[in-house]
């Protein structure tokens, strides 16, 4: 389910005054027709990527040679991270060159952005997922090359419940990986339902259950991994992918009257393994509630939320405490940020994404009548604050994602 890139001419199909001119440097078209594909293809790794964008335009050889899956692009200066926005059937993107947000017509993808529940949830390589109405049906798309797979998860997910009782989807979490070098890329779903009980004496009602799905972009196919640990609520603070497994900010409901107790903790599945793992969180004086968890570089980092400040932490696995303190948001930065926005940290509005080097937080903008997302941009690497433009519109920042651009097939 894939529409090609928009047509271009072939190198042999050049205007007299461009073959003119090749003859006149010593280029004939004649050289450029005859040279060898795999020299084209060791030329295009080393391209800039903004300049690989604009050669596929110059005729179809070179474009199928580019988006050749064959092609790794790992010595391509990798262009900068952005956040994209997706709801209410609108894709917006942020240019940092221009330096606004920009809507970006996803009309390629053959559906009613409206009516079909299309909602973003994951990034990965360049390429943008989403889940649909349907539960059992995932969309992965590249908004460059507007090319686009939509991908069922195995019927016993869905229709045929692989546990007794269990009758519907009623959340899933969905994390995304991709492998630079094979151009491939991996899907974790988590799939939890509730048990109503109907299949003995009532027992399990209300008992949450669930699998763990693991997509292969390069074999094409889904594989059941371990279950799902029992009643944990999976939903809460995200998930990432981060150096071969998947990471969930999560909670277990361990009273639940009024006054609810609730023990946070970190669930890790190691892919490589095939098994889940728990990773206590933070102490008490930590809001975890309204914490959130972001890959960066390999590394889980936890940004929590405070009435005196923003703090973020690295898991290191290695270390007896798990959780090293790495920054808290500079003063002025905080101050700022309590000013444009409806800070409280009492509220679970506001949003945290991440890609490369680049960290957003994102709030909604005090004014309500003017509505809008207010992000803050951190550079982890280089320690530096910025604000970028206000994304107009009531909209709502768990749509929000971080987007490193590519030439990757869905």
């Amino acid at each position: 389910m894939t529409r090609p890139s928009p047509p271009t001419e072939p190198c042999s199909s050049r205007s007299a005054s461009a073959e003119a001119a090749d003859e006149s440097s010593g280029l004939s078209s004649t050289l450029w027709r005859s040279f060898p594909e795999e020299l084209l293809e060791r030329v295009f790794t080393k391209v800039p990527f903004e300049s690989l964008v604009r050669l596929r335009r110059v005729c179809k050889r070179w474009n199928q040679l580019i988006h050749a899956n064959e092609i790794p692009y790992l010595e391509n200066p990798s262009p900068k991270c952005v956040p994209v926005h997706f709801g209410r059937g609108s894709f917006s993107t942020y240019n940092s060159i221009t330096k606004d947000w920009q809507e970006q017509p996803l009309t390629f993808l053959e559906v009613d952005l409206l009516t079909s529940g299309l909602c973003l949830i994951a990034t990965a390589g360049g390429l943008l997922c989403f889940s649909t109405y349907a539960p059992e049906k995932l969309v992965i798309c590249n908004p460059l090359t507007r090319r686009f797979k939509e991908i069922l998860m195995p019927d016993p997910a869905v229709g045929e419940s692989p546990f007794p009782c269990l009758y519907t989807i009623d959340r899933i979490q969905v994390a995304m990986g991709a492998n630079a070098a094979t151009g491939h890329y991996e899907l974790v779903v988590v799939v939890v339902s509730e048990c109503d009980g109907s299949g003995g004496d009532g027992v399990n009602a209300g008992i949450l259950r669930g699998r763990l799905l693991v997509y292969d972009s390069g074999s094409q196919s889904w594989k059941k991994r371990a279950d799902v640990p029992r009643d944990i609520l999976f939903w809460l603070g995200g998930s990432v992918y981060c150096s071969g497994a998947f990471f969930c900010l999560a909670a277990l409901l361990l009273v639940p009257e009024d006054g609810a107790l609730w023990e946070w903790m970190l669930m890790k599945y190691d892919l490589e393994r095939d098994c889940w793992s728990v990773i206590p969180a933070i102490g008490a004086h930590v809001w975890m509630d309204h914490a959130r968890i972001v890959e960066h570089r390999g590394s889980v980092l936890l940004i929590t939320k405070s009435s005196s400040n923003i703090s973020i932490y690295k898991l290191d696995e290695s270390c007896s405490s798990l959780w090293i303190h790495l920054k808290d948001l500079p003063l002025n930065v905080f101050e700022d940020l309590r000013f444009r926005t409806r800070f409280s940290y009492r509220h679970d509005i506001w949003w945290c994404i991440s890609k490369s080097d680049f960290l957003f937080i994102i709030d909604p903008c005090r004014e309500r009548s003017c509505g809008g997302l207010i992000v803050l941009v951190h550079n982890l690497s280089e320690n530096s604050w910025d604000w970028i433009p206000m994304l107009e519109g009531n909209y709502d920042p768990h749509h929000l994602c971080a987007f490193e651009p590519s030439l990757a097939p869905p």
